[in-house]
């Protein structure tokens, strides 16, 4: 019986071995004997079959259209959850050739720049401030704009009579390097309406807005500069019916593009004759460093051979202020109104980016918002990680053109900024140039074959083709530029 007994035991095992075997090679994926091919058509279609040794096949098929270059498209994209900048910051997509690229991001200020930096004129006492303001400002290419921080009684008689006055301002304003924010009616402390009625808060906010909307109309006004700065809870409260942002001096905080602040108290730094400009522009480098939303702070600006003014600067001082700052930071600040980069901060946190189609020679993302298109349109900068082999690409903005500038600061990396992309139902094509190294069942041995030269109607780039067989890949993308044809 006991014999019995063992040779049932040692059959029950037998078999146990045998079924652990069989899910083990059915498995497939603990063994290294698989063997693939892929094969590329020129219908958008790209089959990948792997047969492992237990006969067992896996099939993926991408049908998705590429808008050019080859038809290969890659399984890349299998979550295509819209990209929010402040949620999805890990989110990655993998892209051929095994390489893992980060997600496509909007760069925090405008077109890559590290910070921002808003200059804001303060009162409106002299319409001719507005003037010198602008005829500084023109001498740098339309890159510096700034906000006049209106007070309705003292800019009703900035140049005269009230109708004067507007007149004044309204061909300041037509220069088109200003914009017009609100100061208050009658500059009144803040601190006497802590416990106001509403009522009592219209007649020094909301009538002041009520004004100077309807005497400047090619103005939004969508700011605020609370007088003194000494802000509390319930007039900032009654601000936000108001505006979209309000700015403060020393007693704000600084704010980062993408991080947490409170819009509404914003920092600044007052600048007027005799302000230490080196310690200004220290304060301006530290917070470069920091990508900070810089905003500084003025009230008249007047002629060097004047003597009145409320706090004021000279033309020659501002005039040096302006140039050192574009000199150090031209291209790396975005010297831009406070209106403005608030409009920035605000649709930040609302535009989705996502892949739609890549092959070996481009890649297609889409851009769009879901904020009010008639308020937030301002271009934006989007910031692209691009395969390890790109040598050069060109980005087709809605089918406008751009040369592309490559960062490979970054070990073993190569990103790319994207400039003045549009926010609304957007779509980016990047031709990729570089050797992608395909097999294809050959092992290439590439060479330059030709150039195609730059066409003010087509792009120009090198034709390397292998010298086994007839692969070719273009490298060295660049636009036609007029100098080109001289």
């Amino acid at each position: 019986m006991k014999r019995i007994l063992s040779i049932l035991l040692v059959l029950i095992m037998m078999l146990s071995f045998a079924a652990c075997a069989s899910n083990s090679s059915s498995d497939g994926a603990n063994t290294d004997t698989s063997s693939g091919t892929n094969t590329d058509s020129d219908t958008g279609a790209s089959t990948n079959t792997n047969t492992s040794t237990n006969t067992s096949t896996n099939t993926n098929t991408n049908t998705s259209t590429n808008t050019g270059g080859s038809s290969y498209v890659p399984d890349y994209t299998k979550d295509t959850t819209n990209y929010n900048p402040r949620t999805n910051t890990a989110k990655t997509a993998i892209y051929y050739i095994n390489e893992t690229l980060e997600y496509p991001t909007v760069t925090k200020y405008k077109n890559g720049a590290k910070a921002a930096l808003s200059m804001t004129f303060d009162d409106a006492n002299n319409a001719n401030a507005g003037r010198i303001i602008s005829e500084v400002f023109a001498k740098y290419d339309n890159k510096m704009h700034g906000t006049i921080m209106a007070t309705v009684n003292f800019m009703k008689t900035s140049a005269g009579n009230e109708e004067q006055s507007i007149q004044a301002w309204q061909s300041v304003f037509d220069l088109g390097y200003l914009d017009l924010g609100c100061h208050g009616y009658r500059h009144a402390d803040p601190t006497d309406y802590a416990s106001a009625s509403e009522a009592e808060l219209y007649a020094e906010v909301g009538a002041a807005f009520e004004y100077l909307r309807a005497k400047f109309p090619t103005q939004r006004v969508l700011t605020y500069a609370t007088p003194l700065a000494r802000i509390n809870d319930n007039y900032e409260s009654y601000l936000r019916q108001w505006c979209l942002s309000n700015r403060l001096e020393a007693g704000g905080n600084f704010a980062v593009i993408g991080e947490s602040y409170n819009i509404y108290r914003m920092k600044a730094s007052m600048i007027q004759n005799g302000t230490n400009l080196r310690t200004i522009y220290e304060s301006v480098q530290a917070s470069v460093d920091a990508e900070r939303w810089i905003v500084h702070l003025f009230h008249d600006i007047i002629e060097d051979d004047q003597s009145s003014g409320w706090n004021p600067t000279y033309r020659s001082t501002f005039e040096s202020y302006c140039e050192h700052l574009y000199s150090t930071y031209g291209d790396t600040v975005w010297f831009g109104s406070f209106e403005e980069v608030t409009l920035y901060a605000l649709q930040y946190e609302n535009i989705t980016i996502e892949y739609t189609a890549a092959s070996r020679e481009s890649m297609t993302l889409s851009v769009d918002c879901d904020m009010d298109s008639s308020l937030y349109n301002i271009p934006v900068g989007v910031k692209v990680q691009l395969p390890r082999f790109t040598d050069s690409a060109i980005a087709f903005v809605n089918g406008v053109p751009q040369q592309l500038e490559l960062d490979t600061s970054v070990r073993n990396k190569v990103y790319t900024v994207i400039k003045d992309v549009p926010i609304y139902d957007t779509e980016i094509v990047i031709m990729l140039g570089g050797n992608t190294t395909f097999r294809n069942g050959c092992a290439h041995s590439y060479a330059f074959d030709s150039t195609v030269e730059a066409t003010p109607e087509e792009i120009g780039y090198s034709i390397n083709k292998c010298q086994k067989c007839e692969c070719t890949y273009k490298s060295d993308y660049v636009l036609y530029v007029e100098s080109d044809a001289q």
